[in-house]
C-alpha cells in the first residue's frame, strides 16, 4: 500500500487509522511524505509507535518532492509487494476487513478493482462500463485511488507513471497498459474505500481537460478517435428519434389502445 501525503494532517489521521485498524496482516504500508510543514513529521513518528506488522514492512520517507506522480513513482519503487495500491492522505478503507475480502480472489489478475464511495457520499464502481475495450479509455478510465490493485511487476515492464503530468498520469498508464496490451482484469462487488473527491484533479478542471487532450492525440490515432466519435453521434441520433417517435400522437394512441390487452396477458402469464 503506498500513501503520499503533503500538508495533509488530518486526511492522513484518517487514512492511517484505516489502515492500522486492518484485521489482515500480511502487508507492506510505504508513506512519501513532501517534506509537510503542517504537524504531519510528528504524526509519522506516532505511526511508526503504532504499526503492528514487520518492522520491515513499514516505510517512511520525507522530502521535497516533484509532484504526485513523481512521489506515487517513489513508491513503486520501493515495494517490495506483489501488488500496489494507492490510498492517498485523505483517502481511506472502508472498513476493517477490505484487505481479508480481496485477497482470496486477488491473485487471479493483473489489476483488480472493487467500488468506493466519495467523500460526499456517492457510491461508485472502479469503472464506468462493465466491459473495458481500448475505446473505453477514450474518455474513461479505472478508478486509482483506494480501488486497483495493481500488480506491481507491471510496472516493470510497461515503465511508471509520466510525472511530466500533474493530473492525468494514472489514467494515461491505465489507456497504454490495460487500453493496448492484454492484461488481466478482475472486479470484485465490494466497496473498498472513501475517496477524498476534493483533491487536485476534482478542482482543476481546465488543467485536466488540457492535459487529456495532450495525451488522447498522443495515444490514440485520429481515425480511431473519429470512429469513436462517429459510434457516439449515431447513438445519440437513434434516441433522439425513438424520443420523436415516443412522443408522436400516433404512437401515444396507439400505447393507450394496447394497455389493457398488455395487461391481459400479464395477468395471464402471473396467473400460469
Amino acid at each position: 500500500m503506498i500513501t503520499i501525503a503533503y500538508n495533509n494532517l488530518e486526511g492522513l489521521r484518517n487514512t492511517a487509522k484505516s489502515v492500522l485498524s486492518q484485521t489482515y496482516r500480511d502487508f507492506e504500508w510505504i508513506i512519501v511524505d513532501g517534506a509537510s510543514n503542517d504537524g504531519t513529521q510528528d504524526y509519522l513518528l506516532e505511526i511508526r509507535q503504532q504499526w503492528r506488522g514487520e518492522p520491515e514492512y513499514l516505510q517512511i520517507i520525507s522530502e521535497p518532492g516533484a509532484g504526485i506522480y513523481n512521489a506515487m513513482n517513489k513508491g513503486i519503487r520501493l515495494a517490495q509487494g506483489e501488488y500496489c495500491l494507492f490510498l492517498n492522505s485523505g483517502d481511506y478503507l472502508y472498513d476493517e476487513n477490505v484487505l481479508n475480502k480481496v485477497y482470496p480472489p486477488l491473485c487471479n489478475f493483473d489489476i483488480f478493482y472493487g467500488n468506493y464511495y466519495t467523500s460526499d457520499g456517492v457510491l461508485r464502481s472502479g469503472t464506468d462500463m462493465e466491459e473495458i475495450t481500448t475505446l473505453y479509455f477514450v474518455d474513461y478510465t479505472i478508478h486509482h485511488t483506494g480501488c486497483a490493485f495493481i500488480r506491481r511487476t507491471l510496472f516493470d515492464k510497461f515503465g511508471l507513471y509520466d510525472d511530466g503530468l500533474k493530473i492525468v498520469s494514472d489514467w494515461k498508464w491505465f489507456a497504454q497498459v490495460v487500453g493496448f496490451n492484454n492484461v488481466s482484469l478482475g472486479h470484485i462487488d465490494v466497496i473498498l474505500s472513501v475517496y477524498d473527491n476534493t483533491g487536485i484533479s476534482s478542482v482543476l478542471v481546465e488543467l485536466w481537460t488540457a492535459e487529456r487532450n495532450k495525451v488522447k492525440e498522443e495515444l490514440f490515432p485520429k481515425r480511431l478517435i473519429r470512429d469513436y466519435e462517429r459510434y457516439y453521434e449515431l447513438v445519440e441520433e437513434k434516441l433522439k428519434s425513438e424520443c420523436r417517435i415516443r412522443k408522436s400522437y400516433s404512437y401515444r394512441l396507439g400505447a393507450f389502445l394496447l394497455k389493457p390487452f398488455r395487461s391481459f396477458y400479464a395477468n395471464k402469464k402471473n396467473i400460469q
